[in-house]
Order: structure tokens, then C-alpha cells, then sequence
């Protein structure tokens, strides 16, 4: 019996194939099969208006305001510092045929980047920081 809540995600990498079993060395409860590096979103509804526009000003590594293209659209935040994997179990994952385009991909990126480091490099999301800031 499955009892999770269901959320949309974003997928940021996905691991190799399956570890052919006899070559394992870990303990018989330790994962080791194909996974996804997922990060969730949140209803921006449910959030602290106040929090939602600073979020919006990208003010915050781990945070990114977006709106899916599943069903109404709404807003929505992306939480980059609730990355985890997640296996590829069928059961468990239901795709879409939604993909980032390379200049989105290249934004996710440099977010991420940004999350993992805490240095912004300059560029288009570093100047994008830079204009809302001072609007």
C-alpha cells in the first residue's frame, strides 16, 4: 500500500544503471539501484505573501519561483535545498512530457550552482539579481 503524498518535482540528474547484484558490497539494505536526483516544489499559495516576493527578487539560493504548465496555472516554489533521490520505481514516478528549454536548463543550472556554493557567478542570473534589486 503506497500512502505519499503525490508532488511535482523536478528532476536534476538521473544515476547509471543497476549494480549487478553479485558485485554489491554493501549490506542487503542499502539502495543501490537506478535513481533521480529530484528537487520539490511548493504551493506559493499556502506561503507568507511577503516570503513569496522576495523569493520572486531571488533573494534566496535554496528557493525559486516558478509556474508549472500542469493543469491551472499557479505559482509555485522550487526547493532547492530538499534535493534527494528518489528510485526510478514506475509506481512511484509519473512523467510528463514537460522539459526545460537549454536557456531554462542553463537558469536551473547556475541556480543550483549558486545553492551549492553560495557564489553567484556573474552572468545572466547574477544581472537579473542585480536589476530587481535595484527596481
Amino acid at each position: 500500500v503506497r500512502r505519499v503524498r503525490r508532488r511535482a518535482c523536478l528532476v536534476l540528474g538521473v544515476t547509471g544503471p543497476a549494480i549487478y547484484r553479485p558485485m554489491r558490497t554493501a549490506a542487503r539494505e542499502t539502495p543501490v539501484g537506478p535513481a533521480i536526483l529530484v528537487a520539490p516544489y511548493y504551493d506559493a499559495s499556502t506561503l507568507d505573501p511577503g516570503f513569496v516576493d522576495r523569493v520572486r527578487r531571488a533573494e534566496y539560493p535554496h528557493c525559486v519561483w516558478d509556474r508549472l504548465p500542469l493543469g491551472a496555472q499557479r505559482d509555485v516554489i522550487l526547493r532547492l535545498d530538499q534535493v534527494q533521490a528518489v528510485g526510478r520505481d514506475p509506481l512511484g514516478v509519473e512523467w510528463t512530457d514537460h522539459a526545460l528549454t537549454p536557456a531554462a536548463l542553463a537558469v536551473v543550472d547556475a541556480w543550483f550552482h549558486w545553492n551549492l556554493t553560495g557564489a553567484l557567478a556573474p552572468g545572466d542570473l547574477h544581472d537579473f539579481r542585480e536589476l530587481v534589486r535595484g527596481a
